[in-house]
């Protein structure tokens, strides 16, 4: 159900009067998912690097007692090994980037990242995905106080469970992306997603007849967007630490510290060199500064006068 709602966390070009913004083909976001129907909140850092053929998606779960991706967990995307690798706080383990089962809809082509517009192809809804979907543009709306464009949408889901049954999911989606007057702070975009608010239900009919039904209210902030290729890539990397299970041919364990054929220790010690270069500067500066004016004051000190006193009954003539 969760990696399903996630699809809905990006968006692409549809064909209506005024479509939503296509979306970079290199982007970073930060994403507060409130999941109003539970009392929880999901943290989400996801990156989507098609050039580099990758992608991720972490999580910081509130989640609820007992439940074992409560806390951080991170999902990799590695289309060039063909697997994906799935670490928790107690377990890693992956397998073929077809059977990854989580994320927005990563994982459909095992041999390479699907583009933004197909990946997140919620706009054009096909035979397969999501037949006859529309988004309606709705104009400007402020929301937390930004100016934004809103487009609203009505998706209708029939996912089949096999022997088990069938599930209905319905569900009214608002999109919300920054205006073009809005000014933010992100190199080469215009406009960027702002919010989506998700409501909905869900029906399970059984096949032994019997039905569960369950509503759902998410609504997902936009913290942060950067749009460019990632930062760091030591997020996509493995702990050191982590023993990982399943049919893996690469794991990217982080490097160690010491490592990266000695250039990090030999900028570590030039770095030491020269604070300890200008410390001593310093040091030597007040010292000369202190003895300058030591000199200063006892050059301009003299020797105290003898007192001279007066004989009132001296006179030098008298004596003559």
């Amino acid at each position: 159900m969760f990696s399903k709602v996630l699809q809905v966390l990006c968006f692409a070009t549809v064909a209506v009067s005024q479509p939503l913004p296509a979306l970079p083909d290199q982007f970073e976001a930060w994403i507060q998912c409130n999941i109003v129907n539970k009392n929880y909140t999901v943290n989400i850092h996801e990156i989507y690097d098609y050039p580099g053929n990758r992608a991720l998606l972490s999580r910081y779960h509130g989640g609820l007692p007992g439940d074992d991706e409560q806390g951080y967990s991170k999902t990799l995307y590695l289309y060039d090994y063909g697997e994906y690798i799935h670490t928790n706080s107690t377990s890693c383990d992956g397998g073929p980037i077809n059977q990854a089962g989580r994320g927005p809809g990563f994982g459909r082509n095992p041999n390479r990242i699907e583009t933004s517009q197909e990946l997140f192809a919620f706009g054009n809804g096909t035979v397969t995905r999501n037949p006859g979907q529309t988004e309606v543009y709705m104009g400007y709306e402020s929301v937390n106080g930004v100016q934004c464009e809103r487009w609203w949408s009505n998706i209708t889901m029939v996912v089949p469970m096999g022997p088990a049954g069938t599930m209905v999911m319905s569900m009214d989606l608002d999109y919300y992306f920054t205006g073009d007057n809005w000014l933010i702070p992100q190199a080469n975009a215009t406009k960027i997603p702002h919010m989506l608010n998700l409501a909905g239900n869900r029906t399970i009919m059984y096949a032994n007849g019997t039905n569960d039904f369950h509503t759902f209210h998410h609504y997902y902030l936009y913290a942060g967007f950067h749009v460019g290729p990632p930062r760091q890539n030591s997020w996509f990397t493995v702990e050191k630490d982590k023993k990982c299970t399943g049919n893996l041919t690469f794991i990217p364990y982080e490097e160690p510290e010491n490592s990266k054929d000695g250039k990090d220790d030999d900028k570590f010690s030039l770095t030491i060199l020269i604070v300890v270069a200008v410390a001593t500067a310093i040091v030597v500066h007040l010292f000369t500064c202190l003895l300058m004016i030591m000199c200063k004051r006892n050059s301009g000190s003299s020797m105290p006068k003898q007192p001279t006193f007066n004989n009132p009954n001296s006179n030098t003539d008298s004596e003559l």
